[in-house]
């Protein structure tokens, strides 16, 4: 058998296009990674609107503390367990 240069880049162009989607899917930006990359965007925009959240909330309570008296008193007695003078406390 006699090998021409006709197979020998039919053999290259073959060798060549399975590198290629070989690359395509498996390779650093192929489509494996890209679709990786996608399911860690999603987690990351559902922590962060989770963390908008949260910010919202503390934003509401530091709001109520500066602005209610009633909240202020609250947090003195329920968090640091405080009291007045004329009172006893008795913790649960």
């Amino acid at each position: 058998m006699v090998i021409t240069k006709r197979f020998i880049l039919r053999l290259f162009l073959i060798v060549e296009v399975c590198g290629g989607v070989i690359f395509f899917i498996w390779g650093p930006h192929g489509m494996v990674a890209v679709s990786e990359k996608v399911k860690e965007h999603s987690l990351l925009i559902g922590q962060m609107e989770d963390l908008q959240k949260e910010v919202a909330v503390l934003k509401k309570q530091v709001d109520q503390y500066a602005h209610t008296d009633f909240y202020k008193e609250k947090i003195a007695r329920e968090d640091l367990q405080m009291a007045r003078t004329e009172e006893e406390v008795y913790i649960f």
